[in-house]
């Protein structure tokens, strides 16, 4: 458990954020493989680089439970990991704002992207492997019904609660959002197919988005909605109500190992704080950067301020004995 993160004042983006990532297996395992330490061009891994580095130094003190302030920088005896950013602006020429609170979701897919970019295989690595989800998206003219078929990779899956649900109900499952993710919408387009009447015209189409191939680790981030959001705690059985995956596998379930929660109770900044599962007893706990709080019942945890959810197929956690729950995540 990693706790006694230090928050300089807008921080809580990057804290929260290493909090999810140390509850990716995987992810960890990369960083403390002997393919990793004997890093080379012959290996699709990455190569040693000042951000990697300070990763690996963050998956080896917790997989050896190191005390953490031995190996990182430090202020009043709590963990700093601003070090982490500084890395990322160094590479990127990206100066992310010190005196805000940055947007936790367009950071991780910054930070992920930028660690593809350091791998020598840039379609087939540890992070494509561990996060990466990839669409089909079919476009049918109306008029002569060719199908235009396109791909597309994302690192996190983006629901629009209010677009995708547009009845008056005001609760829904999970489930319900992703199937209405593959809905058929209609738009207009233009016809590519020579013989059609309407070639190189706009004219309707039909668009379809679906999802064709689902990563180990799956980030899911519900849009600011009045509605509420239902969502699994275990037993995420993703092969039930997406029937387009390929190469579907035996263990098609997954579990929510964390959740990172949006306030702006405190300031019209915002401020971001972390639901996460230990990875040995199961057990939920309540992160706020330096503050630990034990969740007793995560039932009846407020979860309103939920924006990201990061579900981990159960086949790469430990074997852990919790009851299926649920809650009500009502994202504002």
């Amino acid at each position: 458990m990693l706790f006694g993160l230090s928050n300089d004042g807008y921080m809580s983006y990057l804290n929260s954020t290493i909090q999810c990532f140390i509850r990716v297996p995987s992810f960890l395992k990369h960083f403390i493989s002997e393919l990793w330490e004997k890093s080379s061009d012959e290996y699709e891994y990455s190569v040693h680089t000042p951000l990697t580095n300070e990763l690996y130094q963050l998956a080896l003190a917790i997989n050896l439970k190191t005390d953490m302030p031995n190996l990182f920088a430090k202020k009043d005896g709590k963990v700093y990991l601003g070090h982490i950013k500084n890395e990322i602006d160094k590479q990127t020429n990206e100066y992310i704002d010190e005196n805000k609170e940055h947007d936790v979701i367009e950071f991780i897919e910054q930070l992920l992207g930028h660690l593809i970019e350091e791998c020598e295989n840039k379609e087939t690595n540890y992070i494509t492997r561990t996060f990466m989800n990839s669409f089909q998206i079919i476009k049918t003219c109306t008029h002569c019904n060719k199908k235009k078929f396109d791909e597309k990779k994302s690192l996190i899956i983006h629901l629009d609660i209010d677009d995708l649900c547009q009845n008056e109900q005001q609760s829904y499952k999970l489930e319900e959002c992703i199937k209405n993710f593959e809905r058929i919408e209609q738009i207009i387009d233009q016809c590519d197919n020579e013989t059609c009447d309407f070639f190189e015209k706009d004219i309707q189409k039909k668009k379809q988005t679906i999802f064709i191939k689902l990563p180990e680790a799956i980030f899911i981030h519900l849009k600011r909605s009045k509605k509420s959001i239902e969502f699994p705690f275990t037993e995420f059985k993703v092969g039930t109500f997406l029937k387009n995956l390929e190469k579907k596998q035996d263990n098609d379930e997954y579990t929510l190992v964390s959740v990172i929660n949006y306030s702006t109770s405190n300031g019209s900044d915002g401020h971001y704080f972390t639901f996460s599962r230990d990875q040995v007893s199961g057990t939920w706990w309540n992160i706020d950067d330096d503050k630990l709080v034990k969740i007793k019942d995560i039932q009846t945890e407020t979860t309103n301020e939920a924006i990201l959810l990061l579900y981990v197929k159960d086949n790469l956690l430990p074997e852990v004995k919790i009851k299926k729950t649920w809650t009500m995540a009502k994202v504002k």
